[in-house]
């Protein structure tokens, strides 16, 4: 879902995603899939051989490597386009006053909260895999939950009509997420 928003914000703009990116993307994508798919397969047998956990954690890596390439991307675009909003807004009273770096700042850390879940979700799956404790996958099960709830919530707080609660959840790290993008993009 991030990627085809990041896809569909940046599409006829000099921001463009490349086309060799979304192929890229898209293939370890469906490649991820296939993975955790022969992944669960062979760890229905619950026979645990070497070879298995060695391929669950390739998948995983790939996995990894997903999210950490979008990541990068996602960050480097709205890094652009909030030093080129900075550059063509006005300064009221000393401050950067601008509806698209608001959105951008807003946007760029409820992904990387997302994001941020979704890899330390991932990270527990694989060491469930090589602990194969019980209580383990109880706590992996239990944060894999937590991380589709809190994307959910993530998506729901980019949104006008959730306004109030982004404020009460997120305005102090939003105040510094701003600060921080202004630091990123300053001209040296």
């Amino acid at each position: 879902l991030l990627f085809a928003r990041l896809v569909i914000t940046f599409e006829g703009s000099a921001m463009q995603i490349s086309q060799r990116f979304i192929v890229m993307f898209w293939s370890m994508y469906a490649l991820t899939i296939l993975c955790g798919v022969i992944a669960a397969w062979l760890f229905s047998f619950e026979s645990g051989t070497v070879g298995e956990l060695i391929f669950v954690s390739c998948a995983g890596i790939l996995a990894f490597a997903l999210m950490i390439a979008l990541l990068a991307v996602f960050v480097y675009k709205v890094a652009v386009v909030y030093k080129n909003s900075r550059e063509n807004s006005q300064s009221v009273a000393g401050h950067m006053h601008d509806p698209v770096q608001t959105v951008l700042t807003k946007s760029s850390m409820l992904a990387v909260i997302s994001l941020s879940l979704s890899l330390i979700a991932l990270i527990l799956l694989v060491l469930q895999f090589l602990i194969g404790n019980t209580y383990f996958h109880l706590y992996q099960s239990l944060f894999t939950g937590a991380d589709v709830t809190g994307n959910a919530v993530c998506i729901f707080l980019t949104y006008k009509q959730f306004g109030v609660y982004y404020t009460v959840l997120c305005g102090k790290c939003d105040a510094q997420w701003s600060r921080c993008w202004t630091r990123i993009t300053q001209d040296n």
